[in-house]
């Protein structure tokens, strides 16, 4: 069990060095960086939409017995648009945003692995972690910051209202 899981680290580090050797380089494929951020966007965007709804509105009902207790209606946009951009808006958002995506990605390199594809790409001369996995990770950082900013927005919108 101690050696799987030495042989499991070592397989990640080489991973994890290699991505970022290969994305240091900009040698990867852009085309799939499109994709990735394309099918990233639509599958997340109802989801986290959805959920911001709630999230701002359930931010208006937590806090509204507090302010009439203490009389202090003025400071309500400010406590809900404190804890919606600092706290609970990028957190829920990107426990969303890698739950649904996290399924997906694994999914779809599962499937290519099974049918070789990724060996078809070794023969062709493609590294595969500069095909596929560069351009997901460019594509979900910058797809989750502007998840984050839409979500954020229709939750505050929505506490507005």
């Amino acid at each position: 069990m101690k050696q799987e899981t030495q042989n499991s680290m070592k397989h990640f580090h080489y991973t994890v060095f290699d991505v970022i050797r290969h994305f240091s380089a900009r040698s990867f494929d852009f085309r799939q960086l499109w994709i990735s951020l394309f099918s990233a966007g639509n599958q997340c965007l109802l989801v986290i939409s959805t959920a911001s709804i709630f999230i701002g509105a359930m931010m208006i009902i937590q806090i509204t017995p507090y302010v009439r207790n203490i009389g202090v209606y003025e400071l309500v946009p400010w406590g809900v648009g404190f804890s919606l951009f600092r706290e609970i808006g990028p957190v829920l958002i990107a426990m969303i945003f890698s739950a649904k995506v996290g399924t997906y990605t694994t999914s779809e390199l599962a499937t290519m692995a099974v049918t070789e594809q990724i060996d078809s790409l070794h023969c062709l001369a493609i590294h595969p972690h500069s095909f596929f996995i560069v351009p997901r990770v460019i594509a979900y950082l910058i797809m989750l910051v502007i998840l984050t900013i839409i979500g954020n927005l229709i939750a505050l919108s929505t506490a507005a209202i």
